[in-house]
C-alpha cells in the first residue's frame, strides 16, 4: 500500500494487494480484473531509512528507488486512472507544523521482516535521549489505524514537537508515533484492535483511551463501572460521524433502498433486482475486503462473517466505485465522499422517508447509514496528556483532521431547510425560508438531559449564533418523540425535550424565538428498535430568515 499524503504526493511502499474472488458471471467486474496488475509475491524490500519531510515529519519508504517502481505496479487502481510515479515531495513544500493536514493520510505496512527504526530514533537511542510515553491508545481500526495516526502526529506537532515519525506495530506491539521537544523523546502509543479489546485494555490499565465506532455494550460499561459511568460525558465523547454510501451503477433505474433491503441483499437474502423493486436481473455485490482489517463499511450493515459468499471483493474503495459503476447489476457499499462516478442511493429506515447521504444529514445523525466514533477515557486514571489529546481532537485543528480521513466533523454547517413532502402544514410554515443548522440534540435514555455529544453540540451551537450575530429571536427549535405510547404522550415528551434546549441555551442569554413539536412525525430512524427510538427523540435547531 502506498503512502498518500494529502498535497498529492504519493509515496509507493512494496506491499502487495490483491484482487480477489471475481467471477465470469460479471462481466463488467471480469474485464476490469483484467485490465489490473496481477498480483505476485513481493520481493524482500531492502533495509528501510528515513525521509525526512520538513522539520517536523519523518515517514517511513523503501531505501532502493527501484522497489518504488516495482510496488507501482503491484497497487491496483481502476483502468483510466494514471499512473503516478514514486517521489519524495522537498521539505519546503511541506506546510508548517500547524497545518494538520500535513500528517500522513496512509503510512505502508509494516513488511515481513521487522522495520527498521527510524534514523531519528536510531540517533536518540544512541546518545541516551530521554523517552516519555505521554499515552496509549487502543481500540477499533476504524479509529486505531488512519485516523489515530493523523491525530497523534497532529497533536504532537501542536505542542511543538519535530522530526515526528512512525514505528510501525507488529502482532504483538502496538505502534509508536514518536517526536521530540528540548532534546527529549516523546511517544503517543496506538494499538489497534477490536472495540471490544480497547475496552479490555482500558480495564485492565494498559491503555489510556479506547477506541470504537460503535458505542460501548451494556455488559462491557458494567465490567468498566470500577472507572466510572462509561455512557456519562466524563467518560464518552463523539469525536465525528461516519457516513456509509449504498452506491449502483448510473445505469441503474433505483434511487434508494431501505435499510432491510440493503442488509437482505448483502447477506444474500435477495439476489435478483426485482426482490427490491428494481428491474429482472442478478444482484452482484461489491464490498471491501478484509483481510488484515478489523472493519470496512459494509460493517454498519452486517458483520463480516454474514456477507454472502458470493460477493466480489477489492482492495480498496477506489476500485469499488470503480467496479460498480461499470455495470446495473452492480451494487457495493463505500464511505461518504468515496463514491467515484457511482450513483449514490437514498436510503430509509423501515417506516421513514429516504434520506440521501450529505454532510447534513450525516452530522444530524438522520442518514440512516450514519454511525458516531467514540472514545472512552476514565477520570481514575489520571493522564494529565489523555485531557490535553481530547481538547486537541475538539479543537479547530483535531476537527480538520477528523474531516481529512473522510468523516463528517462536529462544526456547525447551514443548509437551506427543506421539509419533507410527508411533513404536516404546520412543519411546513415553521420552517419554511428557515435555515437548517447541522445539530440534532439527542438526550440520555429516559431523559431529558443532553448526551454527551449533545453536550458539545450545545457549545458549538451558542458559538456560532455568537460569531454570526444572529438574532436569538429567529431561532426556531422543533422537538421531536418516538412513537411508542399514546400520541399525547409523545407530545409531552417532546416538549419537554424542547423546554429542556430552551432553558440550556438561556443559561448563556439566548432565548429563543419559536419553539414547537411535533411528536412521533416524520421518524428518522425504525421506531421498532430501541436505536431508532432514541434518534427519534431529537430537537432540530432553525434560524428563520
Amino acid at each position: 500500500m502506498g503512502l498518500l499524503l494529502p498535497f498529492g504526493l504519493v509515496v509507493l511502499g512494496a506491499g502487495t494487494l490483491g484482487f480477489r474472488a471475481l467471477s465470469a458471471s460479471n462481466p463488467s467486474v471480469t474485464a476490469l480484473a483484467a485490465a489490473l496488475p496481477v498480483s505476485t509475491p513481493a520481493p524482500e524490500p531492502p533495509p528501510a531509512k528515513a525521509v525526512p519531510l520538513g522539520s517536523y515529519l519523518t515517514i517511513l519508504t523503501p531505501a532502493d528507488p527501484a522497489s518504488q517502481s516495482q510496488a507501482q505496479g503491484k497497487l491496483l487502481t481502476p483502468p483510466a486512472a494514471p499512473q503516478q510515479a514514486a517521489a519524495v515531495l522537498p521539505p519546503a513544500a511541506v506546510p508548517v507544523p500547524q497545518q494538520v493536514a500535513a500528517v500522513p493520510l496512509e503510512v505502508a505496512p509494516q513488511a515481513a521482516a521487522p522495520q527498521p527504526m527510524p534514523a531519528v530514533l536510531k540517533a536518540a537511542a544512541a546518545a541516551q535521549v530521554p523517552n516519555t510515553l505521554l499515552m496509549r491508545l487502543a481500540g477499533s481500526d476504524a479509529l486505531g489505524g488512519k485516523l489515530a495516526r493523523r491525530l497523534t502526529f497532529g497533536y504532537l506537532a501542536s505542542i511543538g514537537d519535530s522530526e515526528i515519525s512512525l514505528v510501525q506495530g507488529g502482532a504483538d506491539r502496538a505502534a509508536e508515533v514518536t517526536g521530540l521537544q528540548s532534546g527529549q523523546s516523546e511517544t503517543i502509543q496506538v494499538a489497534s484492535v477490536s472495540p471490544a479489546g480497547g475496552f479490555a485494555a482500558l480495564l485492565r490499565g494498559t491503555a489510556d483511551m479506547a477506541m470504537s465506532p460503535r458505542r460501548i455494550l451494556p455488559s462491557e460499561a458494567d465490567r468498566l463501572s470500577s472507572l466510572g459511568d462509561m455512557t456519562g460525558p466524563a467518560n464518552e465523547a463523539v469525536i465525528g460521524i461516519q457516513g456509509v454510501a449504498a452506491i449502483v451503477s448510473p445505469a441503474n433505474r433505483l434511487s434508494s433502498l431501505t435499510v432491510s433491503q440493503l442488509r437482505g441483499i448483502l447477506t444474500g437474502r435477495f439476489t435478483d433486482w426485482s426482490q427490491v423493486g428494481g428491474v429482472a436481473g442478478p444482484i452482484h455485490v461489491v464490498v471491501m475486503d478484509q483481510d488484515g482489517a478489523a472493519s470496512a463499511p459494509q460493517d454498519i450493515l452486517a458483520g463480516q462473517d454474514d456477507v454472502t459468499g458470493a460477493a466480489y471483493r477489492v482492495p480498496s474503495e477506489q476500485t469499488l466505485a470503480a467496479v460498480v459503476a461499470t455495470d446495473s447489476a452492480n451494487i457495493g457499499f463505500a464511505r461518504f465522499g468515496n463514491t467515484g462516478s457511482a450513483k449514490v442511493l437514498a436510503v430509509a429506515e423501515d417506516g421513514a422517508s429516504p434520506i440521501v447521504p450529505t454532510d447534513l444529514s450525516i452530522s444530524t445523525e438522520t442518514y440512516p447509514l450514519s454511525r458516531r466514533l467514540y472514545v472512552y477515557t476514565s477520570p481514575a486514571l489520571p493522564n494529565q496528556f489523555v485531557k490535553r489529546f481530547v481538547a486537541y481532537v475538539f479543537s479547530a485543528a483535531g476537527q480538520t483532521a477528523v474531516a481529512a480521513e473522510g468523516l463528517v466533523p462536529l462544526t456547525i454547517r447551514v443548509e437551506q431547510a427543506i421539509a419533507p413532502d410527508a411533513a404536516s402544514g404546520r412543519f411546513k410554515q415553521l420552517v419554511a425560508g428557515a435555515s437548517r443548522l447541522s445539530v440534532n440534540f439527542h438526550f440520555q435514555p429516559g431523559s431529558v438531559e443532553l448526551d454527551g455529544r449533545g453536550l458539545r453540540d450545545l457549545d458549538l451551537v451558542v458559538a456560532y449564533l455568537r460569531s454570526q450575530r444572529v438574532d436569538p429571536g429567529r431561532v426556531i427549535l422543533a422537538g421531536f418523540a418516538d412513537n411508542n405510547g399514546p400520541a399525547a404522550a409523545n407530545q409531552a415528551v417532546a416538549q419537554r425535550r424542547a423546554e429542556a434546549i430552551v432553558a440550556a441555551l438561556g443559561r448563556f442569554g439566548i432565548v429563543p424565538g419559536k419553539t414547537a413539536t411535533f411528536g412521533a412525525e416524520l421518524p428518522v430512524a425504525d421506531n421498532t428498535t430501541p436505536e431508532g427510538r432514541e434518534r427519534n427523540r431529537r430537537v432540530e435547531v432553525y434560524v428563520a430568515p
